[in-house]
């Protein structure tokens, strides 16, 4: 099987870059922040952000991994992958992530509204990570 390290390396970064415009002040932070039980604003002091975006960077390398690995397999039963249907099998994956984590979100009483902003960037990451990896592999 052959990985690679180059496509990874991009669509973990196309997908860090993705969640923190998805997160941003101005777009639907505000909004997930209010979701998740919180009413004042965020105090990074209160935050040792090198973990968190440190954890977040380790995660999104991890997911373009098996990203790679399952689009890999793709390949050796369709060689002529279009960056498209990369694209849709990273959509696909994305939809998986995304019905995975309802259950953890209802339990922990953060209702569908934090569910579907964290799904809908997870599921455009893995759209964009199946792009990626498809026009670089």
């Amino acid at each position: 099987m052959t990985l690679h390290p180059t496509g990874i390396a991009l669509a973990a970064l196309a997908t860090f870059v993705s969640g923190f415009l998805w997160f941003g002040p101005k777009t639907f932070f505000p909004v997930w922040w209010k979701a998740m039980g919180h009413s004042a604003p965020l105090d990074p002091k209160t935050f040792n952000m090198g973990k968190v975006f440190g954890g977040t960077l380790v995660g999104v390398v991890a997911q373009a991994f098996v990203c790679d690995v399952i689009l890999t397999g793709i390949r050796a039963g369709q060689p002529s992958l279009s960056i498209g249907q990369g694209a849709a099998w990273g959509f696909h994956l994305g939809l998986v992530a995304a019905a995975a984590s309802l259950g953890h979100r209802l339990f922990a009483g953060h209702g569908f509204t934090a569910w579907m902003l964290e799904v809908g960037n997870d599921v455009l990451n893995f759209t964009l990570m199946g792009a990626i990896l498809v026009a670089v592999g």
